[in-house]
């Protein structure tokens, strides 16, 4: 994907973005993002963005419904291979406010995902378990995890 959504930053970081199209004060906003320069997304247009709600394994043979992987541990593979993945979404419109580009004066890239994790495990010399991922959902909160675990 050519965008990459600038969602809970703080208006420190906000204010050494570089606008070039848009208005970048409306990005605090509900329900409002912003796209990097070379997005083919335009500022006024309307995404969807599906977020997972639920993950739910359901054994076809039993009906048994397992709510988290861990429940897993233990079943045979018989059992395992008659599990079915069930997934709930809800989707969020947003609208483009801006087009930015985020100047290497920030200190960190903006990533999705993976190469975020990574990215930070190279940069501060730790290592972030999964299980502490799920915790790092805006910029503040990456700087919150750099400070307490290095």
């Amino acid at each position: 994907a050519d965008t990459i959504q600038i969602l809970g930053m703080d208006r420190y970081c906000a204010g050494k973005l570089e606008v070039i199209d848009g208005d970048l004060s409306k990005l605090f906003e509900e329900r409002t993002i912003a796209v990097m320069e070379d997005s083919s997304l335009c500022v006024g247009e309307v995404i969807t963005v599906s977020y997972l709600d639920k993950v739910e394994f359901l054994d076809t043979r039993t009906g048994q419904v397992y709510e988290d992987l861990e429940d897993l541990n233990g079943l045979d593979e018989e059992a395992i291979s008659c599990i079915s993945i069930n997934k709930e979404y809800h989707d969020v419109e947003y609208i483009v406010v801006a087009k930015v580009i985020c100047p290497g004066t920030l200190g960190y890239r903006y990533y999705t995902g993976e190469n975020l994790i990574m990215s930070i495990e190279d940069e501060f010399e730790i290592e972030v378990p999964d299980d502490d991922i799920e915790g790092i959902k805006t910029v503040g909160d990456i700087v919150k995890y750099i400070e307490n675990n290095q």
